[in-house]
């Protein structure tokens, strides 16, 4: 694990099974009675020669192939609008005002999916080339596995750090989105039948966690 700090705080980090790198930065402070909790963004920025790649956005995958990647990864925090192709969820820890409880948290999508309604087409030797036809997905990321193989690490070093196993766990699903988008500029999110939102909570302590959310 590696700090990077900008204007806010955030860490770079590898976990086993997967080999791009994850990062982690601070958001702000949630509004939750009774709590302090903090939000955290999640990115991970793949390896170039990982199959993952294939499913991140055009975008992100030029990124993945500029020979300064690893470097602009290093320091991901000056780079927010790199940074912003690769998010895959959202982070949540809590703690209660009398510090006697801790609560840990994620949020994401099990697909993020993008769909450019009017393809896109790129110049190349001169001429267009068309490198997404219309109707195509520009991504179609799986943001949940990755997030949680994140979460499920931080959640066993608290595990090991707290010398306890959660005493609260809860899981929930909402109905998802994709974005689609046309050469004109506008963006939109559509719904999606086969997209979630799911939300996964544990907490550590004899206390009623369903009020933080």
């Amino acid at each position: 694990m590696k700090q990077s700090i900008n204007a806010v705080e955030g860490w770079i980090a590898k976990i086993r099974g997967y080999a791009g790198i994850f990062g982690l930065h601070f958001e702000g402070i949630e509004e939750t009675p009774g709590w302090f909790t903090g939000s955290f963004g999640l990115c991970y920025f793949a390896d170039p020669d990982e199959a993952l790649v294939e499913h991140c956005s055009l975008l992100a995958a030029a990124y993945c192939q500029r020979p300064d990647y690893i470097s602009l990864v290093r320091e991901f925090l000056q780079h927010d609008k790199m940074a912003s192709y690769f998010r895959v969820g959202k982070l949540f820890l809590a703690i209660d005002i009398r510090q006697r409880y801790l609560y840990l948290g994620m949020e994401s999508l099990s697909v993020q999916r993008s769909i450019a309604k009017d393809g896109v087409c790129l110049q190349h030797n001169g001429h267009m080339v068309q490198v997404i036809k219309p109707g195509e997905y520009d991504q179609d990321f799986p943001a949940l596995p990755v997030t949680q193989a994140f979460f499920d690490v931080l959640a066993s070093s608290l595990v090991f750090h707290l010398e306890q196993s959660p005493d609260w766990m809860l899981e929930r699903c909402f109905p998802g989105v994709e974005i689609v988008y046309d050469n004109e500029g506008i963006i939109r999110k559509s719904p999606a039948s086969d997209i979630h939102e799911v939300l996964i909570g544990l907490g550590f302590g004899d206390c009623r966690f369903g009020d933080i959310l």
